[in-house]
C-alpha cells in the first residue's frame, strides 16, 4: 500500500485500513482509504460529508468550529479522487489557522477551511461527545506559521 497514492478510479474498498508502511517517519500510523467529495489539500483536517451516500468514507475539508475530525490528509486529493488519509499517529504538517499553539495543546476544527485551531470549551465538548479523533500539537508554533506537527489519537 502506498499512502501517498491518488487514484482517479477506486482501487481499494472504501474504508480499507492499514498501517502506514513508512515506519521510520510514521511508526504505528493508521491510514484509511477514502473518496474526496470536494477538493482536499495536503494537511487539511477532514470531516465526514454527511450528505454523501459514501458516508463515512466520503470526506471533505473541515469548515467550521467544533466539527468532528475524521482524518488529516497527507496528500492533495482532487474532487472525486481516492486516497489514504491518516486517522491515527503523527502528521508532520497539519494546516492550522493563525492562532499560536503550544506543544500539548488540544486542537479542533476552525472556521478556516481545512484548518485546525486551539480547542475552546465548545470544541472540546464536541471532541468529548463525538466519536471523532483527538488532535494534539507536538510543537509550539507562533501565529505566523501555517502548519503544525500533530498527534492524532
Amino acid at each position: 500500500i502506498d499512502p501517498t497514492r491518488v487514484d482517479t478510479v477506486q482501487a481499494f474498498p472504501l474504508g480499507t485500513r492499514a498501517r502506514d508502511p513508512r515506519t521510520v517517519d510514521f511508526p504505528n500510523n493508521e491510514i484509511v482509504y477514502v473518496k474526496a467529495i470536494s477538493a482536499i489539500s495536503t494537511g487539511n483536517s477532514l470531516i465526514v460529508d454527511v450528505t454523501s451516500a459514501l458516508e463515512p468514507y466520503g470526506l471533505i475539508p473541515s469548515s467550521a468550529v467544533s466539527q468532528v475530525v475524521a482524518g488529516i490528509a497527507h496528500v492533495a486529493l482532487p474532487i472525486n479522487n481516492f486516497g489514504f488519509v491518516t486517522v491515527k499517529g503523527r502528521h508532520p504538517a497539519a494546516f492550522k489557522s493563525t492562532n499560536a499553539v503550544t506543544q500539548g495543546d488540544t486542537l479542533s476544527t476552525s472556521a478556516t477551511a481545512g484548518a485546525l485551531a486551539l480547542a475552546n470549551s465548545t470544541s472540546a465538548t464536541a471532541l468529548a461527545v463525538g466519536s471523532g479523533l483527538g488532535v494534539q500539537a507536538l510543537d509550539t508554533i507562533d501565529s505566523n506559521t501555517t502548519v503544525v506537527e500533530v498527534s492524532i489519537t
